[in-house]
């Protein structure tokens, strides 16, 4: 038999497929499906956010983790933002939709993975106003870093 010269028997219920897909050829798989043979490479801890912070309204984050256990909770996150001297300068809104008093970590939060092993979480921010220039973004479960990144603060 010649796979190559065969018909595909039906079509995959799934997603689509790439272009060039060869239901024969895993080389052809998308990266992370049953079967496929490279590696697959997802960051353990992806944060999106606007390319500059803008200090002078609140803006969206999206953290997601990935290459976790399956269907597990993990507790005890947080977020920061701070610049080298160490000062907290962004606030993180409470899930119940409060905002805290004072510039600092986030309140505590937690991820619950999918069956891939990988969540994901949107959060709103604010930055202190009288912030500019670069700072850290920090992901911390506890007290042990997950996720650093150097961002840029500026106004919009």
């Amino acid at each position: 038999e010649q796979p190559n010269l065969s018909t595909e028997p039906q079509p995959e219920p799934w997603s689509a497929p790439n272009a060039g897909y060869q239901w024969f050829n895993t080389n052809t798989f998308k990266p992370g499906s049953y079967g496929y043979n490279g590696a697959v490479t997802t960051s353990d801890y992806v944060v999106t956010h606007p390319s500059i912070l803008p200090n002078n309204e609140i803006f969206q984050m999206k953290i997601q983790v990935n290459n976790l256990l399956p269907n597990t909770t993990y507790n005890n996150y947080s977020l920061g933002i701070f610049t080298t001297g160490g000062t907290q300068v962004a606030k993180v809104q409470n899930a119940n939709g409060t905002w805290p008093s004072t510039f600092g970590y986030s309140s505590a939060f937690s991820f619950t993975t999918n069956s891939l092993g990988s969540a994901e979480k949107v959060v709103n921010v604010q930055i202190d106003s009288n912030t500019t220039g670069q700072a850290t973004l920090r992901l911390r479960q506890n007290t042990t870093t997950k996720y650093n990144e150097t961002v840029t603060i500026n106004k919009k």
